[in-house]
């Protein structure tokens, strides 16, 4: 299984997110106004992580694209290491996610940004 490249530059922590999912299902409500809810699923809630890559160099970029195509956006899952717990969760990237690039700097100088990249613990 691959692992999600190392980058020399860090992650934007303002942009750090983590979430996990609400395994709840609502089973309805009785006319003594009780709700009678239910786990979905008996495995620990599974966790979302969004994050953005700042200042990244042109071979850092293209070391970031060659893994999305590597991986075929979101049909591989992959070892992705949490940059403050050091904990490795096996994750693939969103459904709804795409690579993109936001150019910075100027001239021969430039930067890149990446867009928002969203990571669901398989």
């Amino acid at each position: 299984m691959a692992n999600y490249p190392t980058l020399s530059s860090t992650l934007d922590a303002s942009t750090f997110k983590e979430s996990s999912e609400n395994p709840a299902v609502a089973g309805g409500e009785t006319e003594g106004g009780y709700d009678h809810t239910r786990a979905r699923f008996t495995r620990r809630p599974r966790r979302t992580f969004m994050f953005v890559h700042k200042d990244l160099s042109e071979a850092e970029r293209v070391t970031l694209q060659t893994f999305w195509d590597d991986q075929q956006g979101a049909s591989v899952a992959f070892n992705w290491t949490h940059p403050i717990t050091a904990i490795t969760y096996n994750v693939r990237f969103a459904r709804d996610m795409t690579m993109d690039f936001n150019r910075t700097g100027y001239g021969t100088n430039h930067r890149w940004d990446s867009s928002t990249i969203t990571l669901k613990e398989v």
